[in-house]
């Protein structure tokens, strides 16, 4: 059954060993040239390249308007970095500048000691720690433990994080140097709010201490 067996490799016909060599003549003239030579390949290569970024871009659209590409797309960073008041604590950071919150909880009134408080997560292989601060775990409503960072000598507050294996830090606003750029893009826990804090516009002032008030001396 194998007498008659014969391949073809390059052109050219090899027999089984029966059989005779007899070589295949291509015509040169007729042949096909390479698509990589042919111009309609290439012009039909870059039309699918366009329609593959174009389906590209609309499923990303359509994942932007369900609220679902956070994990997808990167977000902007930027180089932060903070120091506590009397310098003992510093710290560097990068963080997405447009992701800065407002709580106004009253366990942030509280350990601030104003008003509210600003913050911004940094993911925690961004995050940078020069010296040792001192730390309090405090319990949430929700039973959710969070440490409090914050210097053992001048008491600035830092920042805080889960207290074992934290994915991020949340870096306190009022000790990064970069404050003046980081406009908050929202606020937490509205309904403890202080009441006169949409009046604060309209409360006199002064451009530096002229408007202390003193106590009222007898």
């Amino acid at each position: 059954m194998l007498l008659g067996l014969t391949r073809v490799v390059s052109g050219r016909r090899f027999p089984a060993h029966n059989e005779e060599l007899a070589p295949v003549t291509v015509s040169s003239g007729n042949s096909a040239r390479p698509p990589c030579f042919d111009l309609r390949y290439w012009r039909a290569l870059i039309a699918a390249l366009f329609s593959l970024s174009s389906l590209a871009a609309s499923v990303v659209g359509y994942l932007r308007s369900l609220g679902v590409t956070a994990g997808i797309e990167r977000r902007p960073t930027m180089e932060i970095d903070g120091v506590c008041h009397c310098g003992l604590i510093s710290f560097n950071a990068q963080i997405d500048p447009s992701r800065v919150m407002v709580c106004h909880c009253t366990d942030c009134q509280v350990l601030s000691g104003a008003p509210f408080r600003a913050a911004v997560a940094a993911p925690i292989e961004t995050f940078v720690l020069h010296g040792q601060p001192k730390c309090y775990v405090k319990v949430a409503q929700s039973g959710n433990r969070r440490a409090q960072f914050f210097c053992p000598e001048c008491g600035t507050p830092l920042y805080a994080s889960a207290p074992e294996n934290p994915p991020f830090v949340l870096i306190r606003l009022g000790c990064v140097s970069q404050r003046t750029q980081l406009k908050p893009a929202v606020q937490l826990w509205q309904h403890s709010a202080l009441p006169w804090l949409a009046e604060l516009s309209s409360i006199p002032g002064s451009p530096e201490q002229q408007g202390f008030l003193a106590v009222p001396q007898r």
